[in-house]
């Protein structure tokens, strides 16, 4: 089998839970699934009990996040995209007034729509601008036309006997290199140094994690599966949406293997003896100390 075959994702109808392997699940079925995913790992890490308050009361998006969720599906599926929104109007009534949601019309159209997410023609626009200059990118350009994107892989850890789960923005199969990205929307400022954007949200430990999860899967579906590579990709959320390219340090790979595999041994231990919460440790920020010296 080769790695084109070994990365053919089944049909969400094939999927059932608790099962290891490949396949086409819509975001909120991938949530949903059974499974460890890394962000879950790194509250782990902190205490299982994070986990549980995690599932029990998920935050809400905030507005900056739901337009990343909007951009992402642009780019990995722009022909799911279509279907998920739709686009306010800039006027309403016969007199071409600015929209104002505070009018019965504004509500009434609003109420009328209420199946998708909304948003404004502005939105609309800055989305389609982030597409075309994706598409305009060497890679942007192949991921779009030749990778497997938004598949889910799911596989058993064999040393604590949990299921663990990725979702892949982008898969590159080849016999001998499989490459991998993972696409960020940031800000002026996080385009600035993204290594300290990288450091604050653990991108190496997603790198890690979504690196070791596909390796197992192809292990388990070939006798001599590829390397995989791990690229993080980012598109700047204002003019002129500059898309940029970054390899992992191997080095932070390996040091944020430590985070995520400590998490999943400490959420293997609460779900061996059904106790979730933990004392966990805090030091005070050394600020804090200073006003007092």
């Amino acid at each position: 089998m080769d790695a084109t075959k070994a990365l053919s994702p089944l049909p969400e109808a094939d999927w059932r839970p608790n099962t290891e392997g490949m396949f086409t699940l819509s975001a909120d079925a991938y949530h949903k699934a059974p499974g460890l995913s890394q962000s879950m790992l790194k509250l782990a890490y902190r205490s299982p009990s994070h986990v549980r308050q995690a599932q029990l009361m998920p935050k809400e998006p905030t507005e900056d996040m739901r337009l990343g969720t909007l951009i992402d599906l642009a780019l990995t599926e722009p022909m799911c995209f279509d279907n998920a929104l739709y686009v306010q109007p800039e006027t309403y009534g016969p007199d071409k007034k600015p929209w104002h949601n505070g009018a019965n019309e504004c509500k009434e159209w609003v109420k009328a729509h209420s199946g998708r997410t909304i948003i404004t023609t502005a939105e609309m626009k800055q989305i389609e601008d982030m597409q075309k200059q994706f598409l305009g990118d060497e890679w942007g350009w192949q991921f779009h036309t030749r990778a497997i994107k938004q598949a889910a892989v799911f596989v058993r850890d064999e040393e604590t006997g949990l299921l663990l789960k990725g979702r892949y923005d982008f898969i590159l199969p080849h016999d001998e290199e499989t490459i991998v990205a993972d696409l960020k929307k940031i800000s002026r400022d996080e385009n600035g140094d993204f290594a300290q954007t990288a450091g604050r949200f653990l991108y190496p430990l997603q790198a890690d994690f979504y690196t070791m999860l596909l390796e197992r899967h192809l292990e388990r579906m070939m006798d001599h599966p590829p390397r995989v590579h791990f690229l993080n990709g980012t598109i700047l959320d204002v003019r002129p949406h500059l898309v940029s390219w970054f390899e992992p340090c191997v080095n932070d790979m390996a040091l944020c293997r430590s985070i995520w595999k400590k998490g999943l041994r400490n959420y293997a231990e609460a779900e061996q003896t059904g106790v979730f919460a933990k004392i966990v440790p805090f030091h005070l920020p050394n600020w804090t100390i200073k006003q007092y010296e």
